[in-house]
Parts: C-alpha cells; structure tokens; sequence
C-alpha cells in the first residue's frame, strides 16, 4: 500500500493547473472557434466590450463584437501561421473601443484563445527593444563556466524588470533545486546556496514550463476572474500569460511573504535545466514589450547556456583524448599493470577520481585508494551492465554482504566493461561528508480531507541544514564520456599485438576523426545560419513582436528540416514532408491546397534552406496570398525536367493583389537561395490574382523513388575599433555556397565602404570572374559543396590578390601546405575579428 506522503504527492501532482477556469484580473480572455470566429467561451470582464445589459457572449462572432476591422484582420492572419499550434502569438497593441491593448492569439485543438490586457504605459520603440535585447547578451560573462554566466544572466535581468529579487534556479539530478545565482535588494537575506525539495515544483508545473516559458503572478491578493464556459469542457490554459494561480501556490507565496512573481524557463536539449525566477514584495506587473524583451532573453540565455556546456564536454573530451593518445604511446615491452601504474595520477585526475582497478579473469590490479580486492571482485560478479555509475556502495543490495571497513574511503564507482571477457576499467571516489542547505524543512504538512490526504505548503522557509555522508560527489555525462574514451583506449593497447586487431582501428579511428570534423562543420554552419537569420532579419521588421515572431518561426523551419535528417539518422529528406509540416495548420481548413508530385527526397544539405523558402512562401501566403482571402488556393506541383526537378508554388486568389514596392529578407531568400546554393533557377511572378514561383534544382540535389541513408581561430580575443577611413576596397568577391552566411559577408563587406561585391558559390564562376575583374579581397569558404576550395585559393595566391578562409572546420580538416598562413576565421564569425584582419590584410597591400 502507498503511504500517506506518496498519496498526498500524487494528489498534488494531478491538481490540474492547466485549467483553473479563472483568470487573473488584468486581461480578458475570449475562446472561439477558429473557422467562424464565434465566441465559445469567455473571462466575465470580457463583458465589457458587449453593449449594456448583455449577459453573454456565447454565439456572437468576434466581427460582432470588435467592430476594428483592423484587429479581426489581424486575428485571420495569425491564425494561418504554421507555429499558431504550438506558441503564443502577440499580435501587438490595438485600440479597442477607444483604449490601447495588447492582443495575443494560439490554439488549443480547434479553439483560438485571444487574450486581451489593456495598457495605459509608454509604447517601447520596436529598435530600442532589439538594442535592449542585444545588450543584455552582451552583458553576459561567456567562456567562464555556467556558474558566471548565470550570474551575470541575473543581474541584467533584475536592471530590466525592477523586482526585488531574481534568481537563477538550477534544477539537480534528484528534481530538487537549488539557487545558484542571485541578485536582490539589500533589505532582503540571501537564497544563494539553498536547496527546495523536487515536490515544491510538481510534474505537471514543469511540463507546462517547457511549452509556456513565462509565467506571471500579477498581485497574489487580487480576486480572480471567472471563465464562463455554459456547458463547454473546461479550456486548457497552459499558454495563456493570465492563467489564474492554484491556491495550494497562494499559500506557498503568502508563508514566502512574496506579493507576486515571474519565472522564465531555462530548456537546454528540449529539457527544463531550471528557471528565472522574480519575487516582489507589492504588485508588479511588467508591460507586454518588456515581457517579451524578458522571454526572448531566456530563449537566447539557452542557447548560450547549452553552448557553454558543449564547450566544458569539449575539454574534458580534450583531456580525455591526451590520455588516450599517452596509452597508446606506451611501449609494447611493458606489461599491462606497469604501462597503467605510469598514466594512474592522469587517469583518475581527468575522470576527477581517487582510485581504479582493472579487472581482467584471474586478476585484479588496483590504482590509488580503492576498496579491497575482494569488494572490488564483488562488484565485477555482481553487475552486468555495460557502463554502470554508482553514488552511494553501501546503498546497493547486491552488495550488503561486504563489510563496511572494505570499502576503505571509497563512497561510489563508475565501471565500464572493456571487452566481451568480462574485463572492467572502475573507478573510485571517495565518499563525502557535506552539508546541504535547504530553505526550510524538506517535509510539508499532510491535511487529510474528502479527496484524501494533500500536501500542505511549508510555513516556514528559514534555513534548514542537513547532513549527508555515505555518498560520493555523483557521476555526470562528462565522467561516463571520459571513461569511454580511455576505455576505448585500454582495448587498443589489450590487443595491441593482433595485427589486424591494430588495423582496424586504424581505420575507425580515421573515420571517427572524419565524422568529427564533418560534425563541426554543420554544428558551425547552423549556429552561423541562426546568427545571420536574426540579423537579416533584424533589418527586415520594424517591431519587436514582429522580429520576435520572424526570428522564431525561421528557426523553427530550420529546425523542421534538422529534425528530419538528425532525428532519423536519414541523409535524404522528402520534399512532401517538409511541405506538409510547414502547411499543417492550412491542411485541415477550408484552404484548398493541391500537392502533386512524385516521391522526391532532397540532399540533406540543401534541405534546410528549402524548409526556409517553403516557411518564406508560407507566411506571406498567410499575411497578403491565398489564406489570407476567403476562397484562395494553392497549387504545388513537381516532376522531373530538364535533368533536374522542376517546382512549381502557384496562388490563387478571388480579389487582386499589389506587388510588394520594397524586397525584404524572405523575398531576397525566395529569389536567390535556389541559383546561389543549388545552380538552379528561380523565377518570381506577381500576377493579378496570385503569387507565381517556379523553381528548378538539378539531378545531384534530390532522388526519385529514393530515401536511404549514405556513409557519411579562437574567436574571443578582443579586437580594436576598425577606423573606417583607413579602408580603401573598391572590389571583393565572397565564395560561399550559402546564400544567408553570403549576405551577412556581404553587409560586412558594405559597411567597410566596399563599391562593388561579387558573391558567387561554384569554383568555376570564380575562375571565369578573376579572367576578367580586379578584385582587391576575397572571402573564401574552404568548402563548396563538399568540394574544397584550394585551386581558387591557390589562383588567388599567383594574382596577389588578399583572403581569408572563413570556414566551419577546424583545425582537423588538413590544408595545403603552402595555404598554412592564410588567415581562418571560424563560423559563426566574429564580425569585429574579420573586419580587423581584412583592414590587415589590406594594409600590407599597400
């Protein structure tokens, strides 16, 4: 039977927060059907916008209600957005009835929930935003550790939102929490350290964190608002910024003594890593502009997080490969126990451990402090994982029978199985004393009432010191990675003496080196592309909800196309897929939407940009083509033409439409991505009724009838201001096969005050270009489309003319020795580094 406690958390964790029926008293909320736009549900103060003595709204249709043709427009138009199913969309402030508010929009199933909050405060400048935003990232403390990086996250976020504490929240292995970043007033005492047990966060809190990455407490004491459903099931709120609080979370703030709050959510690799977390002691509602500066802010703060964790995987890896590479160098006259008893201080230093033993059949060698050979020898019998990380050895039932004296200091293990002979590679820490400091007593009251027990919120939070022994410090990823590479090792130098044993690792290591340097390659690419993506697109919007909602939707069509090649493992992507996830939400309505075509799968290389053209296409269909008019069409159509495949994006509309006087960003993707990146062609036709797109690719990017897999500069340094009337570039070519990371080369080119910039992407466009133009500089990818581009380097050498290789390989990709001096500079390139070396380059010129 459950006890009491396990009772009382399973009660608490089923509370269904996700529909209070009640929202908070600064917004309103009305829930409709998104084909009629008739109202289905509402908050009672939305009553305010029905004529007086109107007891209802139930039935009556938005374009009823809000006679701003502008605002129900605008509704229509959010509502075909492709990510209008999964995000909150803030449509921007509108006058309603005479008064400033800001709307927002998603969908739950077939219901759009539109979520109004008056305003009466300043407006923020759509630049003043990005340049806040911007500045914030700025003010990050980056290559330092995660610890340093959060705390410089908090302390830009408290100058932002003026509450009186903000801290960074880190979420443990165990689901407890601990605060490991602060920034507060100096009247309030410090949570820096503390640790809140997992249940003060329930599941399904957490879960509604990952989809909805803000969460607002206005006024903990003001009177929620009710939600008038007249016999509908109740509405999932889970996006909605008002959602009413639960009262088991009123009680927890009111014993806290906070007033109101907001957190923002910290997602590292589509998991919650922790949350931003504001307390104010009096009410505190920030403005729509400064809670999406703040969420845009965290989404950001958690790719930068995730970063500077891959870099802390990438030295330990690095450490990890220096021991693995002194094994190897070992001399094959020492036996085994004599080669490891040199590397021992190494080995446990980069695994941060106190001892090892090698366990092979007959015998057992220990390394530093370890346990007895004999509890040593009970492990090896008694586990038969692979990979196996322990905590605590005196907590395991399988080994109770060791005397506690045998484990000497040893606390936990790590063990890995070397080869099929049962062989082990284990290692030791010591066990730890340590205290943890919880804020307040771990345990809650249990109340016991008509639905069972329930926890009961703590009543003190005063610090509550506990102490913990009998463990070691626990195992993480970056351990159990260290140890597979030296356990990689160790069975290179067991077998070192078959000869074929030795070849074959000759060439699985030439192939992970391989793999390695193509990894870097499009992990470089892709953060280069979503760098470029903000700032073209940064250019192209005048608000900050617009930037807000271009940037993100961008990223998530790439994310689309990655998604598909990586989480399949599959090199080919179906033409059909990419168009279908980015036309879901259209697929389903009164659109007419005609899709015919072979099975077409594309290279994977090229996917990612054709998820952008189809997002491109997309949205301005959405805004301004065939859904954002009653009774528009689309037709999509593809066969094999001309040795290549010929596409066809075909709109129809009942009323006619006015091509766009100016080209932003999307246009300039729909008109140049396929020539620049695939040699093929693109032709843009405005028609009267509808956008006209064709589109040919050749033979070599996509298959027929076929989808299987095939075999597949430190940057940080500080650069000094560039003195622009030192520049004298009159003309530079730029090689680069992606047209994105091709334009943000060539802004860097036109704010150096170059004349004329040639931007080409095949190696013989170049060689025909440099037969006929001066060019004075060149940027050259070293790859271009898997062939390297080395005979144009080498061309550019014999002219004289100066270059830098801006690439996404490191180091490992080998280059000719006669190009060894030419300048590198890494994607996602360093604006500032790149214009310091061309201004270099350019100086020795002269």
């Amino acid at each position: 039977m459950k006890s009491d406690f396990k009772l009382a958390l399973d009660n608490c964790d089923q509370e269904p927060v996700h529909i209070p029926e009640r929202i908070q008293p600064f917004a309103k909320l009305i829930a409709f059907n998104t084909d009629s736009l008739e109202i289905i549900q509402f908050s009672e103060n939305a009553l305010d916008y029905a004529s007086e003595g109107t007891r209802t709204l139930t039935g009556q249709k938005l374009s009823d209600l809000f006679e701003e043709r502008e605002f129900i427009h605008a509704i229509r138009g959010v509502l075909g957005l492709p990510t209008i199913q999964n995000q909150r969309e803030r449509m921007g402030m509108f006058s309603l009835r005479g008064i400033l508010t800001d709307a927002a929009v998603h969908v739950v199933e077939k219901t759009g929930v539109l979520e109004l909050e008056e305003y009466s405060g300043p407006v923020e400048r759509a630049g003043n935003s990005i340049s806040r935003v911007r500045m914030m990232l700025a003010s990050l403390t980056t290559n330092q550790g995660v610890d340093e990086l959060l705390a410089s996250a908090v302390k830009v976020l408290r100058i932002l939102t003026g509450y009186d504490r903000v801290m960074g929240y880190r979420f443990l292995s165990d689901g407890s929490g601990e605060v490991a970043a602060e920034e507060k007033a100096p009247s309030l005492n410090p949570f820096l350290g503390l640790r809140y047990p997992a249940h003060d966060i329930p599941p399904q809190v957490r879960k509604i964190a990952l989809r909805s990455t803000i969460r607002i407490i206005h006024d903990i004491h003001s009177t929620p608002v009710d939600f008038i459903n007249e016999g509908e099931k109740p509405l999932d709120m889970t996006l909605c910024h008002s959602r009413a609080i639960s009262p088991i979370h009123i009680e927890y703030l009111t014993n806290m003594g906070i007033r109101s709050t907001m957190n923002l959510s910290i997602i590292v690799q589509g998991e919650l890593w922790g949350l931003f977390a504001f307390h104010h002691q009096h009410p505190r509602l920030l403005s729509p502009d400064h809670r999406s500066i703040a969420e845009l802010f965290g989404h950001l703060f958690s790719m930068q997080l995730q970063q500077e964790q891959e870099r802390q995987i990438l030295n330990r890896k690095r450490q990890a490969t220096a021991i693995s590479t002194s094994l190897r160098k070992i001399s094959d006259q020492e036996d085994l126990t004599t080669k490891l008893r040199k590397l021992a201080p190494e080995m446990t230093k980069v695994v941060d451990a106190h001892g090892f033993a090698v366990c092979q059949p007959g015998q057992t060698v220990l390394f530093g402090n370890c346990p007895t050979i004999e509890a040593v020898e009970a492990i090896c019998d008694s586990f038969e994982d692979e990979l196996l990380a322990v905590d605590s050895l005196i907590a395991v039932n399988e080994l109770s029978h060791i005397e506690p004296s045998a484990w000497n200091q040893s606390g936990g293990c790590l063990a890995i199985r070397i080869d099929s002979d049962s062989s082990r590679l284990i290692f030791f820490r010591n066990e730890i004393t340590h205290e943890i400091r919880w804020g307040g007593m771990p345990e809650k009251k249990i109340e016991y009432g008509p639905n069972g027990p329930r926890l009961h919120p703590r009543s003190s939070f005063e610090e509550y010191t506990e102490k913990v022994a009998g463990r070691c410090e626990p195992w993480t990823q970056e351990d159990l990675g260290t140890v597979t590479e030296i356990r990689a090792a160790m069975l290179e130098l067991l077998y070192r003496d078959v000869r074929s044993t030795s070849e074959e690792w000759q060439r699985q290591k030439q192939y992970q080196d391989l793999l390695i340097a193509e990894l870097n390659h499009r992990v470089k690419n892709t953060l280069a592309l979503v760098r470029s993506i903000a700032r073209q697109t940064r250019i192209s919007t005048d608000s900050l909800e617009n930037y807000v909602s271009s940037f993100e939707s961008r990223i998530n069509a790439l994310v689309t196309a990655h998604d598909l090649v990586g989480g399949s493992g599959v090199q080919w992507v179906s033409l059909r897929q990419l168009f279908q996830l980015e036309l879901k939400a259209h697929l389903n309505s009164n659109q007419t939407i005609n899709m015919d075509g072979p099975a077409v799968s594309l290279r994977s290389d090229i996917a990612p940009i054709i998820a952008l053209l189809i997002h491109e296409l997309t949205t301005n269909a959405t805004k301004h083509g065939a859904f954002s008019q009653n009774g528009g069409q689309l037709n999509i159509q593809w066969q094999a033409a001309r040795s290549g495949l010929q596409l066809t994006w075909e709109e129809s509309l009942r009323s006619p439409i006015t091509p766009p006087r100016t080209e932003g960003f999307g246009l300039t993707l729909v008109r140049r991505a396929i020539p620049h990146e695939c040699q093929g062609e693109a032709r843009v036709n405005f028609k009267e009724d509808g956008l006209k797109v064709d589109f040919w690719i050749p033979d070599e990017t996509f298959q027929i009838h076929k989808a299987e897999p095939i075999p597949v500069v430190d940057q940080n340094n500080e650069v000094k201001e560039i003195n622009l009337s030192q520049v004298d570039l009159d003309s530079a070519l730029i090689l680069e096969d992606n047209l994105i990371l091709a334009l943000e080369s060539e802004n860097i080119l036109k704010e150096l005050g170059c004349r004329q910039v040639h931007t080409l992407s095949s190696l013989d466009a170049v060689v025909k270009l440099l037969e006929s133009e001066q060019i004075d500089l060149a940027l050259v990818d070293i790859n271009i489309s898997g062939v390297p581009s080395f005979p144009i380097a080498e061309k550019l050498l014999q002219l004289g003319i100066p270059f830098v290789f801006v690439t996404g390989y490191g180091d490992r990709f080998p280059i000719p020795s006669e190009l060894q001096s030419i300048p590198r500079v890494l994607k996602p390139a360093n604006n500032s580094l790149l214009k310091s070396i061309i201004l270099s380059l350019l100086r020795e010129k002269t």
